[in-house]
């Protein structure tokens, strides 16, 4: 007579353990971690309710780690028979040369032919892997790529336009903490989807607060803002910060801001973004300096609106200084970038008593 013990993957998703007993065989289908809350992590430290030595075989459906991972402790524990599964499930498993299983300490170091491990929503490799069963963190050493099997996956915390592409990641290291859904990438550290990527020296992600950082040496392509040009839209600076709630990205320290032939730098920038991620407007702060083609403009604050392709520009004074046209004071400029004209209006210091309101033609027909 045959029988079937559910040991995990029943109340939970993890955990995978099912025992099939008949006619004095037993065989163990998938050997899986249990994930995610702690009464539910402290379930892979107890003593499981079967003798493994006492099992004929191991047979494993796919290579996720709650339906593999508890297989390092079931050979501790004693199992030494066979473990079967599929050809390219069995390429998966075997990927690191060197599988070291430390009890005092709850590591597992994966070491050789670039290890490597994934779960339901991530893949990483690396050239050397260490994983901390007790305390749930992960360290990767060298050659870092970890790809996120879409941008829900990260649970939205990238500042990419697509959910259902892989967003991918590049590093020298990095450091997971799984039970904060923290990760941290340092050295020249690199985030992509499709042709979109910020860069720095060092990218953090924060999946519960829905946040994206990256410090030092700072450059990113963003989407398409909603403009007739295809040209993107790529800034530089010294931090950026991408917040999922918000709909926001803000740059801050030496930023620099190209389109085409349009350049755009200040202090600070302040990207807001639609439902597609994608810009709608943004705000730059603190010694602005817009340059185009033929002309130089600058401020203290400036603008842009994507829906009607227009950028306001403060300033005490602004200033506007056009090779072909002249140059023009005041306190605030609007820039119609569809018509390809300039309106200045307002009272400044320069000139506290009048109004100034002077119309460029900017290019000719």
């Amino acid at each position: 007579m045959a029988s079937i013990t559910f040991l995990g993957g029943v109340g939970t998703v993890t955990g995978s353990k099912y025992l099939l007993e008949s006619n004095g065989h037993r065989v163990l289908v998938d050997c899986g971690l249990f994930q995610g809350l702690k009464e539910l992590r402290e379930r892979n430290w107890q003593e499981p309710p079967f003798d493994p030595t006492s099992l004929d075989a191991v047979l494993i459906t796919h290579a996720h780690i709650d339906h593999t991972g508890y297989l390092p402790r079931l050979v501790k524990l004693g199992f030494n028979g066979p473990v079967y599964t599929s050809r390219a499930t069995n390429d998966l498993l075997t990927i690191a040369n060197n599988f070291v299983y430390s009890e005092s300490d709850g590591v597992i170091r994966l070491r050789g032919s670039d290890p490597t491990v994934w779960d339901s929503r991530a893949r990483a490799r690396a050239t050397e892997i260490d994983w901390f069963t007790r305390d749930e963190r992960s360290y990767f050493r060298g050659k870092v790529s970890m790809t996120y099997y879409n941008r829900k996956a990260v649970s939205d915390s990238a500042p990419f336009s697509s959910s259902e592409r892989p967003v991918f990641i590049t590093s020298d290291s990095a450091d997971i903490d799984h039970r904060t859904e923290t990760a941290v990438y340092k050295g020249n550290a690199r985030g992509w989807q499709d042709e979109n990527y910020v860069r720095g020296d060092r990218i953090t992600i924060l999946q519960r607060e829905g946040r994206l950082l990256a410090e030092g040496s700072v450059q990113s392509m963003l989407y398409q803002a909603k403009r007739a040009s295809a040209d993107p839209i790529h800034a530089a600076s010294i931090r950026m910060e991408y917040r999922r709630d918000d709909n926001f990205i803000r740059y801050e320290n030496n930023v620099d801001i190209r389109r085409g032939s349009d350049r755009l730098t200040g202090n600070s920038a302040n990207f807001f973004l639609d439902e597609n991620n994608e810009v709608s407007r943004s705000e730059i702060e603190g010694n602005v300096v817009i340059t185009q083609p033929g002309r130089r403009a600058t401020g203290t604050f400036a603008k842009y609106v994507a829906a009607d392709e227009t950028v306001y520009l403060r300033g005490d004074p602004a200033t506007l200084d056009d090779t072909a046209k002249g140059s023009s004071r005041g306190s605030e400029f609007t820039m119609y970038l569809k018509g390809d004209r300039v309106v200045a209006t307002g009272k400044s210091n320069a000139n506290p008593t009048g109004r100034i309101r002077s119309v460029h033609k900017l290019r000719g027909n």
